[in-house]
């Protein structure tokens, strides 16, 4: 009878504990769900920049600012709560987007007409943001995106691209 006991009380002991190893998976799974979420919101609103660009440069109208700029302020909220679970800081990147959110929003709100050299500017510079925060070199994948990199490294990247860029902080 003893044994019995025994064995039953192993049993459910058992099944307890791959119950708890199941929610525990699955509570790993959740937050990594949520994280390519995240970076998925963040890439999607650095990478429409070209399209919007390139449309209002063609002349195509001054919806497509507005379209960048929605993309912009939208991709510089989603930074917030990407770079918090990342455990990055995220000032310094708001910072940069949120300067060329303004820089379109001044376009929008005024009635210049921009040079070709001002949206290819504009082009050169988020390509190098999106190049820089993306999963993504160009059509490529990169081999350690923001995901991966340390405190350092998103310093020592970030600081790089302030350096490149051609209309920031000038």
């Amino acid at each position: 009878m003893r044994s019995k006991l025994m064995k039953v009380a192993l049993i459910v002991s058992i099944i307890t504990n791959l119950g708890l190893l199941f929610m525990y998976n699955q509570k790993e799974s959740v937050a990594e769900h949520r994280l390519n979420n995240l970076y998925a919101s963040f890439e999607f609103g650095l990478g429409t920049y070209y399209a919007n660009l390139t449309n209002a440069k063609e002349g195509r109208g001054k919806e497509h600012l507005l379209l960048m700029y929605a993309d912009l302020h939208s991709t510089s909220v989603s930074n917030l709560p990407l770079m918090a679970a990342l455990g990055l800081p995220h000032e310094e990147v708001k910072d940069i987007l949120d300067f060329y959110k303004s820089r379109t929003k001044e376009w929008l709100l005024t009635d210049i007409v921009l040079s070709d050299e001002e949206y290819n500017t504009m082009i050169s510079d988020l390509a190098l943001i999106r190049n820089t925060l993306t999963r993504y070199e160009g059509e490529w994948f990169k081999e350690r995106p923001l995901t991966d990199w340390t405190t350092e490294e998103y310093h020592n990247n970030i600081h790089e691209l302030v350096k490149k860029l051609n209309l920031y902080g000038k």
